[in-house]
Parts: C-alpha cells; structure tokens; sequence
C-alpha cells in the first residue's frame, strides 16, 4: 500500500474518535503486527555514490574484502553498477558500487548515458546510500546535487569524506564548514572521515549503517505518538491551530501525518522534527511529516 493511499485511508478512518474505533487492545495489537512483518527483513542494498574518482570502487573493495571492481587513477573506471553480496552481522547486506555521475553536459551518448541512469535507479532502491566525496576537493556542486538526489530517494545517508588523511588541519577546518553549510538538509546523516584507501576510519560504518537501518524501519506505537504530540503543544503550542491526532502511515522512511484543524508553519514543522526525532531514536533517517485538516464538528 502506497503512502497516499495509506493516508486516504486513515484520514477515513479518523472520521471517528480513535476511542470510538478502534481500543487501546486493538491498536497496540496493529502495531506488534506491522513490527513483526519488519522485523523479518533481514536483507538491506547500500548505494555507494558520488562523482568520478572520489574512491568508491576503493571504498567498496574493502567492504567486501575483494579486488572485483576495478580501481585506476583515471576518472570513470567503474561504467556500471557492480552489486555483491555480504553477510554481517548487521543482516544481508548488498553494497551497490555505482558509476560515477559527471555533470550532463560530459556524459556521452550510449554506454555512458545508461550507466547514469542505473545509478540513479541504484540510489532509488537503496535501504542506504553512501555519499562518498573527496575531501581534497571539499564538497562541490555536483556532490550537492547527489545529496539532493539522495533526499528526495527518502533513504538514510551515511556522508563519507574520503581521503581525510592527506588534508592539513586548516583543509579539515574548511571541508566541516563546507559540509555544515552545503549539506545544511542532511544535517540528520552520520558523517564519516575516512580513507578508503588506507581503512581509516572506515570500521565506523558498520555501526552507522546499524542505526540508519534500525532508525530506517522504526514503527512507534500510536499511543506513544500521541502523548509526545500533547507534550510539545503544551510546551510549544502551533499559532492559530492545533494538533487533534497523529499516526504513523508509513516505514522506510517513517512518515507521520498529522491531523489538524489549521496548517502549520514551516518553523513549527521543524520544531515537531527536532521533537520526534530525539524522543524516538530517528536521528540518522529522513522522517517526512505530513498535515491534513480536518474539520472539528
């Protein structure tokens, strides 16, 4: 069921009182239900993104402790999306090596051109994807343009600043500031210094692809949903509305649709976020919020 269609369904439902349609009982059973159908997944894809020769294919090899995807100093030498396999503790996980995406005024025409958009379909289908970015060349336009990709996928992010270990520390400096203000809307994702080449840093992932994956899936029970929404009006209330009821619609990403009597601002949006977020443990996972008004009577 589609996330549109979920939410056309429960606004209907909510015509009701949730007192009057469905018990506590009931609604707490719904929710072991849809958290054991997650639980069952055990197999994950992880896209490793980012433009030509910044280090994925590096990156890659060893994650799966293996040569099979060619490196070379030349730029481009992956050409198509390489996918293997590994069993860890996390699950099963399937890292996706994808081509790297120039600006289109350099992609050719042909094997080029469909590379790009197997890498697009990659970041599309990924459970997670790994932005990796070269930290020699600080985060430049087309990395945005990935990130920004990457959000509007709805899938959690891990940042990687590659090659860390051959920046002085005033390069260092420069590249967190980059990153706090050219990557400002995925202030959520885990970042990570690495160096693909050597392993710095790079066991760090394993655990930020556990939480991004946990936070990913997360289903909170309704009835915790709801207090947490009576918590923050009365600590902050919305001017000129007020929240009547919320649900959970949807996981992968958790989405939440809100039902109110007036639309909420953009800033009372954000403070609801920076709410959910630290009550639930969702920090390294996009999390979409939706309104619907609904009439008082």
């Amino acid at each position: 069921m589609t996330g549109d269609l979920l939410d056309r369904v429960v606004e209907e439902l909510l015509q009701l009182r949730p007192n009057e349609h469905q018990s506590s009982d009931e609604s707490d059973a719904q929710d072991d239900l849809f958290d054991n159908e997650l639980s069952a997944r055990t197999s994950f894809s992880v896209a490793i993104v980012g433009r030509p020769n910044v280090g994925k294919s590096t990156l890659f090899n060893r994650l799966i402790g293996d040569d099979r995807s060619i490196t070379h100093d030349q730029a481009g030498t992956t050409t198509d999306s390489v996918d293997t396999v590994v069993e860890t503790e996390i699950g099963t996980l399937k890292f996706i090596d994808t081509a790297g995406m120039r600006r289109k005024s350099h992609i050719d025409e042909g094997t080029e051109y469909y590379s790009m958009v197997r890498t697009l379909r990659s970041i599309d289908e990924a459970d997670v994807s790994l932005l990796v970015i070269d930290g020699t060349q600080g985060v430049t336009h087309q990395d945005q343009r990935l990130a920004e990709r990457i959000d509007a996928a709805g899938s959690p992010v891990v940042v990687m600043l590659n090659k860390w270990d051959l920046l002085s520390s005033e390069e260092k400096l420069r590249v967190n500031d980059q990153v706090d203000d050219r990557l400002a809307y995925l202030s959520y994702a885990p970042v990570l210094r690495i160096s693909a080449l050597s392993g710095l840093g790079v066991t760090k992932l394993w655990r930020a692809l556990s939480e991004s994956i946990a936070a990913y899936r997360n289903r909170i029970p309704t009835r915790e949903f709801n207090v947490l929404l009576q918590q923050a009006q009365a600590k902050n209330a919305p001017r000129g509305s007020k929240i009547l009821y919320g649900v959970q619609g949807a996981t992968n990403p958790p989405t939440f649709t809100l039902f109110t009597t007036k639309e909420l601002s953009t800033g009372y949006l954000r403070y609801l976020e920076k709410q959910i977020r630290e009550r639930f443990g969702l920090g390294p996972t996009p999390i979409k919020i939706r309104v619907r008004r609904r009439s008082t009577r």
